[in-house]
């Protein structure tokens, strides 16, 4: 007859495998909780962030104060642009639980470092129909814009 038990080491071994397996997706789940950062933008429409606060970032999400006679649930047209000449076009996309926020979502490279223009097109009865705001990424402590 055939002895059919696990020896215990085999079972400590296969427990100590499912702990670290364990570990392991739980430190993945704690890099994806870092992974995305979200700033508010102050109602004085400038903001500024140290590059430092986005070493481990991947996703910046920028929330914007902006109050116009549209529709709270429609997305704006907006442009970001900074002294270096690169434009992206995206969307500021409303925050239903919040009336007059709206996010944009972006990725750590598409933000760069240094000055940009965050132009949002309002949906207002105001010939220019345009919301501006200043974001500054400062590459250290003390340190200005670079472009």
């Amino acid at each position: 007859m055939t002895d059919n038990h696990v020896p215990a080491t085999a079972i400590r071994v296969l427990v100590l495998c499912l702990l670290m397996l364990q570990l392991a997706c739980s430190a993945d789940s704690q890099r994806d909780a870092v992974a995305s950062r979200t700033f508010e933008m102050p109602e004085t429409g400038r903001l500024t962030i140290e590059a430092a606060d986005l070493e481990d970032v991947t996703q910046v999400v920028l929330i914007l104060p902006i109050s116009d006679e549209g529709p709270a649930d429609v997305a704006r047209e907006t442009l970001i642009a900074n002294l270096g000449g690169e434009r992206l076009d995206t969307k500021a996309e409303p925050i239903p639980e919040r009336p007059g926020r709206f996010r944009v979502s972006l990725s750590r490279e598409q933000l760069g470092q240094g000055l940009s223009m965050i132009e949002v097109a309002t949906i207002s009865n105001h010939p220019l129909g345009l919301r501006r705001f200043v974001l500054d990424v400062k590459n250290g402590p003390n340190q200005g814009s670079e472009r």
